[in-house]
């Protein structure tokens, strides 16, 4: 059975949507202050989106806030190696830990947006030798993709578990040897504490 993401006991606001239509049962774990029929709107969007992708999307609506899409493709890879050249690849710039209670420590990294045209990205990697998890979204400006990332924090990653078969899988820790992590936190990131 391939590896999949899944959430353990999250939060209002928190599920995973597939392709399928939102069944009611969906709108129900979504904020109580928005009408069912929006929450089943943006619910039945999210699926359509998620129907064009093999990645497992988590929509994220925190109380009081706009929601988003919290994109995570898992991959099989052949060596951590090649997780820690596409951080290499990918970042270009500030690298820095990040840790999810269920499935261990990974690096995280900003892009902000190089035009006024452009969204801003934050991606993770989690991965070991068999295995490489790549959690994404993206917001119009940077403040908002900061937000976000906050919400993914708090909301998505202390639930987040990725199962192989009956099994539940761990980062290596190794992902980050050879990788230069940051010692501090992004500076816009107040009050998130990080160790390499």
């Amino acid at each position: 059975m391939p590896a999949q993401a899944l959430l353990f006991d999250p939060p209002r606001g928190v599920l995973i949507v597939s392709g399928a239509a939102a069944p009611e049962e969906w709108v129900s774990h979504l904020p109580e202050d928005v009408p069912e029929a929006e929450r089943l709107r943006v619910a039945t969007s999210m699926a359509q989106e998620a129907a064009g992708t093999d990645a497992t999307v988590v929509l994220v609506w925190p109380e009081g806030v706009a929601p988003f899409g919290l994109w995570i493709q898992i991959t099989s890879i052949s060596n951590i190696r090649l997780a820690r050249d596409f951080v290499r690849g990918d970042a270009d710039g500030w690298i820095g830990p990040l840790q999810a209670a269920l499935i261990g420590q990974g690096l995280e990294w900003f892009s902000p947006a190089t035009d006024e045209d452009a969204a801003s990205r934050w991606s993770a990697v989690f991965a070991d030798d068999d295995l490489f998890v790549h959690p994404t979204l993206s917001a119009p400006s940077f403040s908002d993709l900061v937000m976000r990332r906050s919400f993914v924090e708090s909301m998505v990653l202390p639930s987040l578990v990725i199962a192989e078969g009956s099994e539940l899988w761990r980062s290596d820790p190794a992902l980050a040897s050879d990788v230069i992590v940051a010692k501090e936190s992004w500076p816009q990131l107040a009050g998130a504490e990080a160790t390499a």
